[in-house]
């Protein structure tokens, strides 16, 4: 159950890193 937290975790942080990468590609266009 930990592991998965985890792993629910990185996917919640990925998804956040992309969103603002797209972000910042949209911004410096």
């Amino acid at each position: 159950m930990g592991h998965y937290k985890s792993n629910v975790r990185d996917l919640e942080f990925n998804l956040f890193e992309v969103l603002a990468l797209e972000k910042v590609l949209a911004t410096g266009e």
